[in-house]
């Protein structure tokens, strides 16, 4: 069963970011809303042979292939998939179309965060354009274009 998102415009660092969070072994991540199509259930995928690290397969999305990320792997960390694992189902074009997946751990919640929470990365690694803050809570911001681009070179 997929959870179908409603797509909103990029806010900008002064708004407040509205932002899909998942977590990824222990640390929590996030996307900007309007790069998330949906979310579904981790889906029975097509092996490609010789594919690169961190392609972790193909998904048939209603008669559509599209190369999906193993989200662990590409952060550094060991893959493992469960029964509670989700694809992120990402756009990160004007056309709207699914173009890429991200095999995540659990998606958490879709969620604003305060005007003036974005620390951005200037040298970090492109992936990862920066931070939210909320007190104690904070997310790693991923690039969805970046993640787009690695999945259509895997």
């Amino acid at each position: 069963m997929a959870m179908i998102i409603e797509e909103k415009p990029v806010p900008s660092s002064a708004d407040a970011p509205l932002v899909v969070t998942f977590k990824v072994g222990r640390q929590i991540y996030a996307l900007p809303l309007s790069a998330v199509l949906q979310v579904v259930r981790l889906p029975a995928l097509t092996v490609v042979p010789g594919a690169p690290l961190g392609m972790c397969g193909m998904l048939n999305l209603r008669g559509h292939f599209i190369p999906v990320l193993d989200a662990r792997v590409i952060l550094g960390e060991t893959s493992a998939v469960s029964m509670e694992s989700q694809v992120v189902i990402l756009s990160a074009g004007i056309s709207g179309h699914a173009e890429a997946g991200l095999l995540v751990d659990a998606v958490d919640t879709v969620r604003h965060y305060p005007p003036g929470s974005f620390a951005g990365m200037a040298n970090g690694d492109v992936i990862v354009v920066g931070i939210l803050c909320e007190g104690a809570e904070s997310a790693v911001v991923l690039d969805p274009e970046a993640l787009v681009m690695r999945a259509g070179r895997a």
